[in-house]
């Protein structure tokens, strides 16, 4: 064998029993017990148990002749002072207003921040000093403003419990990085996968796990930490993309493993540019694909519509379908029964194009004149029968926002103008006072 594998070999065989071996010197005197006792109600043990029944009970302890025996894990997991028993149980944060760290002259920090604790405490604490870093807040019409996070919150928190829960703990001389970059955010944890595992595996979301510290990851699990093994990549990938941001990269190598979260959307500046224009009608963002889809004319079909969203739910086909159609984003250019009518099967009439995307110019005209009419008929309260039908007297017949009454509150509600208990928003009112400005 190459002289590099045995190295790996026998790293990965010390990372496997760290956690395990029993520490002597250690008694529950050097553990927070409050924080034991804690764990132990939330993991729904007798009522009263007391710390060291805890720790056998999560087989963080057992007693010996000399007495109750700790494992690493429980000193990582709840020790008051950590670094007596672990120099390195800790995340740094590193800020820097480029796209790499550099070298040299070249390396230009903004920011570093040092959180050490054990595990429990660890993972709260590092994301009170990591969100702020992330917060933006963006104008929401009127004198709204509201924060949101560059990347998703989920993602972030899961590589954080990931990096915690499945770091090499004997590698003691160093301890887990966040990097803030322009571009991107790290997260890099000391050892590398474990041998029954790879990269590409984790890349095709099989599900693959292997716990290299299985006392500590039982904790997090039973705690609501963790999901089951195996889900916390797959979430991760979720989450991005439904935040319409490009995959993240997983590299293993040199003893690290490296996160990596880009601030890069999927779409094109060309596809952005075409959805902006589309802002005034509250598209969600399966919406703003389907919008992808029939650009440039092009006639959208429901299994296109499928394909995209990965939608497998007919209900959740149906309801996007009528979310776009109030909202006037789109209208059937082959009505149902002249699909029937054509002689082609199931999955052949669903292949036919039969969504068009109504041009802009006629979406804002009519989107237009829906403001106008609720600026004519102003109310705080629900719209009254009388009420919807005085709005739908000053829309023109090809309007799609009022066909009958039931069909203008939906198109209401779509659009954000009225709560689901049809009381008036504030983007509403925020409509209603910048027209009056114009007037």
């Amino acid at each position: 064998m190459a002289f590099e594998r045995v190295q790996y070999d026998q790293q990965e065989i010390r990372s496997r029993e760290y956690e395990r071996e029993f520490v002597g010197g250690a008694t529950p005197a050097d553990l927070d017990l409050d924080l034991v006792r804690t764990v132990g109600e939330k993991v729904k043990l007798m009522p009263g148990a007391s710390p060291e029944k805890v720790l056998q009970y999560l087989d963080l302890a057992k007693y010996g002749a000399s007495g109750l025996l700790l494992r690493r894990a429980a000193l990582l997991l709840f020790a008051q002072d950590v670094n007596r028993w672990h120099p390195r149980c800790e995340v740094r944060i590193i800020r820097a207003a480029a796209t790499s760290l550099g070298e040299g002259r070249d390396h230009i920090v903004q920011q570093k921040e040092l959180v050490r604790r054990n595990i429990l405490k660890l993972l709260s604490a590092v994301w009170d000093e990591l969100r702020p870093h992330l917060a933006v807040r963006r104008w929401t019409g009127g004198r709204l403003f509201a924060e949101t996070l560059i990347y998703p919150e989920g993602a972030c928190v899961e590589g954080l419990i990931n990096a915690v829960a499945h770091r090499d703990y004997s590698i003691e001389g160093r301890g887990i990085e966040v990097l803030l970059l322009e571009d991107r955010m790290e997260i890099k944890s000391p050892g590398e996968l474990l041998s029954t595992t790879t990269v590409d595996q984790l890349k095709r979301l099989t599900g693959v796990h292997q716990s290299r510290n299985p006392y500590v990851a039982r904790v997090l699990r039973e705690l609501g930490y963790m999901r089951e093994l195996g889900e916390g990549i797959p979430s991760i990938f979720r989450a991005m993309e439904e935040r319409d941001l490009t995959p993240p990269d997983i590299s293993s190598e040199s003893g690290t493993f490296a996160l990596k979260l880009f601030h890069r959307s999927v779409f094109s500046a060309k596809d952005q540019l075409w959805l902006e224009s589309y802002r005034n009608f509250n598209p969600s963002r399966a919406e703003e694909k389907v919008l992808l889809l029939g650009r440039d004319g092009h006639l959208i079909s429901p299994i296109e519509i499928r394909q995209t969203l990965k939608i497998s739910d007919t209900a959740d086909y149906a309801e996007l379908v009528r979310s776009m159609s109030r909202k006037g984003l789109i209208y059937s250019v082959r009505p149902a029964d002249v699909l029937k009518m054509t002689g082609a099967t199931g999955r052949e009439r669903r292949e036919i194009g039969r969504f068009a995307l109504r041009p802009l110019g006629e979406l804002e005209h009519f989107f237009g004149e829906l403001v106008k009419a609720l600026q004519r008929v102003r109310t705080t309260t629900k719209f009254a029968r009388y009420q919807q039908a005085q709005i739908r007297t000053y829309l023109s017949p090809r309007n799609p926002y009022g066909k009958t009454d039931i069909e203008l509150l939906q198109s209401l509600r779509y659009l954000g103008l009225i709560d689901q208990q049809g009381l008036p928003t504030e983007r509403l009112t925020s409509l209603c006072k910048t027209g009056e400005s114009k007037g």
